[in-house]
């Protein structure tokens, strides 16, 4: 028998944000996702809704989201939990 050990490398944060554009307006978008090396980030929500992005697209304000995070074993992903932070626009539930 054969053991394979993975270490998790950190943590992997998909997801969409609510945005407003410049002009007015609001939206989901998509997010690039993002890797974080501690759960302490994640944990928080303050820092979390910080490294939230627009996936380089150009907005307003990112408001919040809805963040799907992920334990990264060494490019191995398993999900962990889903986290609402900031405020949210109706759409986003849709996306």
């Amino acid at each position: 028998m054969k053991t394979l050990t993975l270490n998790l490398s950190g943590y992997v944060c998909k997801g969409v944000a609510s945005v407003k554009h410049w002009g007015g307006g609001e939206a989901c978008i998509e997010m690039k996702s993002f890797k974080v090396c501690q759960y302490s980030i994640i944990s928080d929500d303050n820092l979390l809704l910080q490294n939230l992005n627009d996936a380089g697209f150009g907005v307003e304000k990112i408001t919040g989201g809805i963040v799907d995070i992920y334990e990264n074993y060494e490019g191995h992903l398993v999900f962990l939990e889903s986290k609402e932070v900031g405020e949210i626009f109706d759409c986003c539930y849709y996306n």
